[in-house]
């Protein structure tokens, strides 16, 4: 039915980026291996894929769940304190003491930004 689709976009092609793929995706590594929001993206993927080898299975034993909240809570706290360390201000105790104002950062829109500049920077430099 004709209202099922959506007329194609015409658009100008304006140049080829890929002989600049080597050098971003290098410089993309190189910077998330440092990076450690990366860093805690690569634990919580550990975390997850842990939790899926055991087949998500949640115990029936309250201590033990409460066990691990108080790790996932404890874990958390510390990410926040890091990430306020860094950014020059004093740590919280709890939780519960989080900035209102808090924002947690947001890794791949901060990465997608500096490919961004890495690639106009190199397109600027590969025509002069």
């Amino acid at each position: 039915m004709p209202w099922d689709s959506i007329k194609a976009a015409t658009y100008d092609k304006a140049g080829d980026v890929q002989k600049f793929d080597p050098v971003l995706l290098a410089d993309h590594n190189q910077r998330i291996a440092s990076n450690p929001e990366f860093q805690y993206i690569e634990q919580d993927i550990a975390h997850y894929k842990a939790l899926k080898d055991r087949k998500n299975i949640v115990s029936l034993n309250y201590a033990q769940r409460e066990k691990e909240n108080k790790d996932d809570d404890a874990t958390r706290l510390k990410r926040i304190n890091e990430r306020l360390k860094v950014a020059g201000k004093k740590p919280i105790k709890s939780l519960d003491d989080v900035p209102k104002d808090y924002q947690e950062p947001d890794p791949y829109l901060d990465e997608t930004v500096k490919i961004a500049l890495d690639l106009a920077q190199q397109m600027q430099g590969s025509s002069k």
